[in-house]
């Protein structure tokens, strides 16, 4: 690589711009090469979503309320660094983790995300051998306002909204008792 640089270097006219296009094009070269070898194997990452519960229940009992409430859910997302090397992970919102519920079709029903609002800054998370990046959320699912979601079984999703994003997945279902 230094002979490479070298060469493009020696054979370069003295002009001020011609040596700032090398010495830019020398960076591009050598920094991405730099940087692969600081970076976490993805097949060494443990990523897990685990909730409260795999069933919810909307209680449908007479008496009923005006407005049924949907049940609650406590979610928690985990990424564990098992490699030797340190794990970075850029994010381009303030917004760290998605949840989402996918019905048997695979169409999102629910999105935690959804009318939140999240800062336009870029971010970075780095993540040290052997540490975990933990996220957890409690929400509830919809209610009677917005429309309750059919029994059934369902897939609550957990993803790191990062640039090279990580997501997992956990069966649930929905009841409801009558």
């Amino acid at each position: 690589m230094g002979d490479m640089l070298g060469s493009l270097f020696r054979t370069a006219q003295s002009t001020p711009l011609r040596v700032g296009i090398l010495i830019g094009l020398s960076l591009m070269i050598v920094l991405p090469l730099a940087d692969t070898k600081r970076a976490a194997r993805p097949d060494r990452i443990a990523f897990e979503v685990s909730a409260d519960r795999l069933e919810y229940v909307y209680n449908l009992m007479p008496p009923r309320p005006p407005v049924v409430p949907g049940p609650t859910v406590r979610v928690r997302i985990r990424l564990t660094n098992e490699s030797a090397e340190a794990l970075a992970l850029d994010f381009p919102s303030s917004q760290r983790f998605d949840v989402l519920l996918e019905d048997e079709r695979g169409e999102v029903v629910f999105r935690w995300s959804e009318g939140k609002i999240f800062l336009p800054v870029l971010g970075r998370e780095i993540v040290r051998p052997g540490d975990s990046l933990i996220y957890e959320a409690t929400f509830a699912l919809p209610g009677s306002d917005r429309g309750i979601l059919p029994a059934g079984r369902y897939t609550l999703r957990g993803v790191l909204v990062a640039e090279t994003p990580f997501s997992g997945a956990l069966p649930v279902r929905i009841v409801h008792a009558h």
